[in-house]
């Protein structure tokens, strides 16, 4: 009898162990992770500039060994990298880091880490007339 209990008991614990870990890649996998670095440079937004953006901050940074670049887009995770990372995207020995979330939401915002953040950059969205990219992007000062 205690044999098979602690059968029992060892099949739950790795079940509930395995949930756990499956459970913490997807949130990995779809952006919903917290960005663990420190004086990397944060990008608000993601639009048809943000490709180059990257292109010439990480030529900006190639001279200290490559930096960390993180992009909080309202797109889906997958969606931008495809975009940012499907044409040879050349940031010289730098890393790019895309999260999927709202620049006008804290909790968001703390996911990009962007209290630690060197550089805080915000992109205006193109798709909006100017007063609207400018009130949005206001707000996200605010």
């Amino acid at each position: 009898f205690v044999t098979v209990s602690g059968l029992i008991i060892l099949s739950l614990l790795l079940g509930i162990v395995s949930d756990f870990f499956s459970t913490s890649m997807k949130q990995i996998k779809q952006g919903r992770s917290r960005v663990v670095e420190g004086g990397h440079v944060v990008i608000l937004g993601y639009t048809d500039c943000t490709r180059r953006l990257l292109e010439e901050l990480g030529k900006a940074r190639e001279s200290e060994g490559g930096g960390v670049f993180v992009v909080l887009a309202t797109q889906d995770k997958d969606e931008v990298e495809a975009e940012l990372l499907g044409d040879s995207l050349d940031v010289r020995g730098s890393r790019v880091i895309v999260r999927s979330g709202s620049p006008a939401i804290v909790r968001d915002l703390q996911k990009v880490a962007v209290a630690s953040a060197s550089i805080v950059v915000i992109l205006a969205d193109s798709n909006l007339d100017p007063e609207d990219a400018d009130a949005k992007s206001e707000r996200t000062l605010v």
